[in-house]
């Protein structure tokens, strides 16, 4: 899908594709063009928004049970309107699996997989170290999720 002013847009795309049937395979990507124009000083940027993101995965499927191993992330963008700053973008690798016996379900999910420093929320701010300094801007972020695993057991009713 093209949207947008003419010689500007986006592209998403949605790739799924079953080679046999226990295994999957499948990919999205977006990517896009953001301009700000309300004052026209933005260098033709506006703040966070995503030129380039997406994710793909394998999944391994065997009766009720699956694995996949999973990709996620996003590029570098603007991070304040003029882009004189840059937000760090990520790729972040998950395992998501799960094993059913009866009405039992034993999954497993491990988030970011290879313990990668990555900053989730981001933001240009201002601020000082004292009252007399003078105001900086610069990023403000909160870090991502280390390596983190949940156990999940249900029971169907």
């Amino acid at each position: 899908m093209v949207a947008g002013h003419p010689g500007r847009g986006c592209l998403d795309l949605d790739l799924t594709w079953q080679p046999t049937r226990w295994l999957g395979v499948d990919a999205n990507v977006a990517m896009g063009r953001s301009t700000l124009v309300a004052n026209r000083g933005n260098g033709g940027a506006l703040a966070l928004a995503p030129r380039l993101m997406g994710g793909a995965g394998i999944t391994v499927r065997r009766g009720r049970s699956f694995a996949a191993l999973r990709l996620r992330g996003i590029d570098d963008r603007p991070a304040n309107d003029d882009g004189s700053l840059t937000a760090r973008g990520y790729a972040l690798v998950d395992l998501v699996a799960e094993h059913a016996v009866g009405a039992t379900s034993l999954g497993l999910t491990v988030e970011n997989l290879f313990d990668a420093d990555w900053r989730e929320a981001q933001f240009a701010e201002q601020s000082r170290v004292t009252a007399a300094s003078e105001l900086v801007e610069d990023i403000h972020f909160t870090p991502g999720a280390p390596l983190t695993a949940l156990v999940t057991v249900s029971r169907r009713m």
